[in-house]
């Protein structure tokens, strides 16, 4: 991707350090440069801030001048800012507090940004007053301003921090009053501490205890929700969490400060998580695929990129793609098809095509070519010779009468067998071993007025839920012989199972105080006749079944969601409800219905008897609740 299509054309930032100062009376820094540099690095990274290079005014030592720094936020941001842009301005270097009673400040205090150029004997002419920093927020138009400040509160204490080696202060007395009239509505100060607290440095970092922890929050340690984006919020739990807990082992006290209010959710950097990265890969892959002709694969690539990134809108735009391929290539093969039924049709009202082989090539017309015999295969390659017009009707007809004309088969030559060696047909049936059973344990259930009958045999489905991969799931339906179609839009072509016959059910409805059941002598389980009568999200289904049992339903109190073993044991292998894939005994609305099995984090397994196979969603989608017992 070219990254200059990732950079944010509408950020702009000021970014100040200064560890030189010119007079000799004000204490250097070590790392406020360091920081400044840093901050800069990662607010223009075409990754993490994406601010364009030119869209950031970069202040270091000599460069930060007064006239510099007045002419950076005083007019230069207030000039390229618009309205709906975004403003960072970012200070590291030395306040300075100046006693004023008669200001009219509640401390009595003025308070000044010291230049570079910054006179310590002359500070009202030559510093920087914290006024004119409000002053200039004013003529900056953007609703999104954001200031961070690497001072600290207590002047009083910086004396004593400047002659301990082991860190220096970046001192300056701003109180939550002056901070407040500051920041305000779509204006957000951060500062490095609290009053009377020390903004700490060290070597062991080589930046200012603040500056780093807002340099790595940045970077994406901040981003709680891990969804690739820091915000102004999440950034400042993290600094103040990791800066004070810092700050207290050094045997000092920081706690950073929060004033102002931004509507929205402002990303300061934009990042790549891990999962997004590995959706990433995995759309550059379903691209190739894609562009290669390979859509069933494509297809599958992109549901994945969707089950870790739900909004991403490569995966979205390619599933949509393959979708509308899909829908153009039915209703292509739509076309063809009712072409040849009309040439068959046309054939059979001629006298060129009898009955039996109308029938027959009607039937096979509409067939899957995975499910058809070797019989059946070569029948249908004379009949699209047929429909393709390569041979006649009575050619076609010829071919397919001794294609079908059934061969006696010879008689096998055996070796004859000594008595001895002659097994009874009882004994070899009684060789074989019987499949699984279990004796059924029906329950009593409470008020019960109508006897169960007794079940003497069950073939055994498993009952607690679980975490299913595509290839378990394969491996079930294949273990079960459970019926599986595969979808249209190639969704589960992993673990479908179209050549299963499913099972022999043996149902008996009954009416048990009032709700109508279904009992399944064959798995010992029963059903609700119906169901939920609407969609549902996951979190609703499970509460849907606490309210059954308090009831309690049908007089019971153990009813659950099917595990998808139980579910797909009523699949039927073509439709006999309807248009639905189960019994007609069970009612019509529940086409599909959740599961107790999950398919990853997020996801659960659904049975869908509109379509005749298991699909998985997301827990947030609705389906339709069948409960078991």
């Amino acid at each position: 991707m070219n990254q200059s299509s990732n950079l944010r054309s509408n950020a702009h930032a000021v970014i100040i350090g200064i560890n030189e100062y010119q007079d000799e009376k004000i204490p250097d820094l070590q790392f406020a440069r360091a920081d400044a540099e840093g901050v800069y690095q990662i607010l223009t990274d075409p990754e993490l801030g994406r601010i364009p290079p030119e869209n950031v005014i970069l202040l270091l030592d000599e460069q930060a001048t007064q006239q510099n720094i007045r002419s950076a936020i005083g007019d230069e941001i207030p000039r390229r800012a618009g309205e709906d842009d975004f403003v960072y301005i970012y200070f590291a270097g030395h306040g300075m507090p100046f006693m004023n009673p008669k200001n009219g400040s509640a401390d009595g205090m003025e308070k000044y940004l010291v230049p570079v150029d910054a006179k310590l004997d002359k500070i009202r002419g030559t510093g920087i007053p914290m006024d004119d920093i409000q002053r200039f927020f004013g003529y900056i138009q953007s609703k999104q301003v954001m200031f961070f400040i690497d001072s600290c509160f207590s002047g009083e204490a910086g004396g004593r921090t400047f002659q301990n080696p082991a860190y220096q202060t970046r001192h300056g007395l701003l109180t939550p009053e002056f901070l407040d009239q500051l920041s305000g509505e779509g204006r957000l100060v951060v500062t490095a501490c609290d009053v009377n607290e020390l903004s700490i440095e060290t070597s062991a970092m080589g930046h200012g205890l603040f500056t780093h922890y807002l340099m790595e929050g940045l970077k994406g340690r901040a981003d709680k929700d891990q969804d690739g984006l820091v915000t102004i919020h999440e950034l400042y739990d993290y600094v103040y969490d990791h800066v004070s807990q810092h700050a207290r082992k050094l045997g000092g006290s920081m706690r950073p400060i929060l004033k102002g209010s931004i509507k929205g959710k402002i990303p300061l950097t934009l990042y790549e998580t891990p999962t997004q990265k590995q959706a990433k890969s995995l759309d550059d892959q379903a691209q190739a695929l894609f562009k290669a002709g390979k859509f069933g694969e494509a297809y599958e690539l992109w549901h994945q990129v969707i089950e870790l990134v739900p909004d991403h809108s490569g995966a979205e735009q390619g599933l949509a793609e393959v979708e509308n391929w899909l829908k153009e290539k039915e209703r292509k093969r739509q076309e063809i098809l009712e072409r040849k039924q009309r040439l068959l049709l046309q054939l059979n009202r001629e006298g060129q095509l009898p009955s039996d082989e109308f029938d027959l090539a009607m039937t096979l017309i509409e067939k899957n070519t995975a499910d058809l015999t070797a019989l059946e295969r070569e029948t249908r390659r004379l009949l699209d010779e047929l429909t393709n017009k390569k041979i006649s009707a009575a050619s076609y007809v010829k071919s397919v009468r001794l294609l079908r004309k059934p061969v006696e088969p010879e008689p096998a030559l055996v070796s004859p067998k000594s008595e001895s060696e002659k097994i009874p047909e009882a004994k070899q049936a009684a060789s074989k071993p019987e499949p699984q059973v279990v004796k059924a344990e029906m329950e009593a259930p409470q008020q019960q007025t109508a006897s169960e009958p007794i079940v003497s045999k069950l073939l055994v489905l498993r009952k607690t839920p679980a975490t299913l991969s595509k290839q378990q799931v394969k491996g079930m339906l294949k273990e079960y012989g459970f019926y599986c179609a595969k979808s249209l839009v190639f969704w589960n072509y992993a673990w479908s199972n179209p050549q299963g016959k499913g099972i022999t059910h043996n149902y008996m409805e009954q009416t048990l105080n009032g709700n109508k059941v279904i009992l399944d002598k064959t798995t010992g389980l029963m059903w609700q006749q119906s169901g939920s009568p609407n969609f549902m999200i996951y979190s609703d289904a499970e509460k849907d079944i606490r309210e059954l049992n308090n009831k309690p339903f049908a007089g019971f109190t153990n009813w659950r969601l099917p595990t998808l073993e139980e579910a797909m044991s009523l699949m039927e292998t073509q439709t006999k409800n309807g248009a639905l894939y189960i019994d007609s005994k069970f009612d019509q609305t529940q086409e599909q219905i959740w599961t107790a099995d999950k398919s990853s984090a997020g996801a659960a397994w659904v049975a869908y008897f509109s379509s005749g196979n298991c699909l998985n969603n997301f827990v947030a989608f609705n389906n339709y609740v069948r409960a078991v017992r």
